[in-house]
């Protein structure tokens, strides 16, 4: 038996921009765009179900999934493919090979397929990622699929969070807050300065060099955005794990400074770290790592936000300040 699963997003969720706002819960606004396909194609049964209302209906389609009218499951529904009545066992591993960012597309074809996906898909993949504590987590909520399913979208955990670490992309993705001197300047190799060190998650070998006026920058991340909800937050507390590396020139002293904060979802400070460095002439060149983990914080923890700054000590005109690349924020789970 030969089978071909083809799982396209299907028109119609741009119909949902008009209401998605007004959601209760972040994680499930988001989800519930999958219930556009329905109402693209099913608009005699939304009118049936819920008087016309779209976010009535897609709310109770998230909820309680293909359950009653034309989408209720009878007798093999969701269990024939290619003419063969599949087992569940066998569907259960089909479905378990499609992409995560198809998934929410899948719940849609019966209600045996949600079940499916939601009791053992999901379980599965975690497993697979070694998310076993998120599956305890959620154990009792009444709603897992949204919040599992964001951070499988966004790759949550154990990735780096900032954008550009190095300078690959000149300045893009910070916000300059002094560029005193002669301004901030990509260096690729690093100029009077060792190479970086080899590291496999980090192949470039660019950095950010400053001058003889400070030097300051920003990047703000933004958890929930990227997937981390706050229940996850609140009660995982995973490690976020911060770092950089620095260097001076070989033959200019220079400051380096990493400012790293917590904050909550008015951009109050919570929790901080503060490093600050200073190298003298002649004994620079080499590249050190600054790293921090924070462990234990309080509840509220939505945004991350990351600042560097460097200068040198001695007012050369041109680029012998301090240098930083590899910026890095993972949240690890």
């Amino acid at each position: 038996m030969g089978l071909h699963l083809s799982i396209d997003r299907v028109p119609g969720a741009d119909r949902m921009a008009d209401w998605r706002n007004h959601g209760e819960d972040e994680a499930e606004r988001e989800y519930m765009e999958s219930g556009a396909d329905v109402i693209e194609y099913y608009p005699s049964y939304v009118e049936s179900e819920t008087d016309g209302n779209l976010e009535l209906f897609t709310r109770k389609w998230c909820e309680n999934g293909p359950t009653v009218g034309a989408f209720a499951d009878c007798g093999n529904n969701g269990r024939i493919i290619g003419g063969e009545n599949v087992p569940e066992e066998i569907l259960s591993l089909i479905l378990s090979h499609v992409d995560s960012k198809s998934l929410p597309n899948c719940r849609l074809v019966c209600q045996r397929w949600k079940n499916i996906i939601d009791l053992d898909i999901w379980r599965f993949k975690l497993e697979k990622k070694v998310y076993r504590q998120l599956t305890n987590l959620l154990h009792n909520i009444r709603s897992p699929f949204p919040i599992i399913y964001r951070v499988f979208k966004h790759k949550s955990f154990n990735r780096n969070l900032i954008k550009n670490p190095s300078g690959e992309e000149k300045l893009c993705h910070w916000e300059i807050l002094k560029n005193g001197g002669d301004g901030w300047k990509i260096e690729e190799p690093p100029n009077g300065a060792d190479e970086l060190p080899f590291d496999e998650n980090f192949p470039t070998t660019s950095c950010f060099s400053t001058s003889y006026i400070r030097c300051t920058k920003v990047q703000l991340i933004d958890l929930w955005a990227e997937g981390l909800s706050p229940i996850i937050m609140d009660e995982l507390r995973p490690t976020i794990y911060v770092s950089e590396w620095y260097a001076a020139r070989y033959d200019c002293a220079s400051t380096y400074t990493l400012y790293v904060t917590l904050l909550n979802r008015n951009q109050q400070k919570l929790l901080a770290f503060k490093q600050t460095k200073r190298v003298e002439q002649w004994l620079g060149s080499e590249w050190n790592k600054v790293e921090h983990e924070f462990k234990n914080y309080c509840e509220g923890v939505r945004y991350v936000k990351f600042f560097h700054s460097g200068c040198d000590c001695q007012f050369w005109k041109g680029h012998y300040g301090s240098k930083m690349s590899r910026a890095c924020v993972r949240v690890v789970l």
